[in-house]
């Protein structure tokens, strides 16, 4: 009879994990002052647009409307489609050699994936399948405004979080 309580209470701690999520956040800095007491260096916020590829929508289409409204937003686009898909490479004087081809193919790609760190569903997408419950900064140079109406339209957004970030502002001397 004295494991009535229990069952309930293993069955609540289980449910309470299931939803619940530690995450470390960065604590901030102090202030810097002068000798006269005037601040050298404060804190400032940085805002950051972040997704967290698990919370996004399971349908492609309500999927793409929340990447459609973020790139409206933050003014970037939603993909690059690949630039690599023909086999023959044709320049203004015919065919390539294999080999120069093979060369022009990798040097493309290399910079595919440099500028795919630019777009919202391919920044995602490398993410996804890894470690879908973490956030992933889409954009770590959002200004206060545009952080703000991303943040008032969350819940339109699925999956998409504002996050203030601290930054250290250095204060010139005047």
């Amino acid at each position: 009879m004295g494991f009535a309580g229990r069952p309930g209470t293993e069955y609540r701690n289980r449910a309470a994990n299931n939803r619940l999520r530690e995450e470390a956040l960065a604590a901030p800095r102090g202030v810097i002052y002068d000798r006269t007491g005037q601040p050298l260096v404060v804190n400032a916020p940085n805002f950051e647009v972040q997704i967290i590829p698990a919370y996004l929508p399971a349908e492609p289409q309500a999927e793409h409307a929340v990447f459609e409204r973020l790139s409206r937003l933050l003014n970037m686009p939603i993909e690059l489609q690949s630039a690599i898909t023909s086999t023959q490479v044709i320049t203004g004087q015919g065919l390539l050699t294999v080999l120069d081809g093979m060369k022009y193919l990798y040097d493309r790609s290399a910079d595919t994936i440099e500028a795919r760190k630019s777009y919202i569903k391919n920044i995602v997408d490398e993410v996804r399948g890894i470690t879908p419950y973490e956030p992933v900064v889409i954009s770590s140079t959002v200004p206060g405004p545009i952080a703000m109406q991303v943040a008032e339209e969350a819940y339109n957004l699925p999956g998409v979080r504002v996050y203030a970030a601290p930054v250290r502002k250095y204060i010139s001397a005047q």
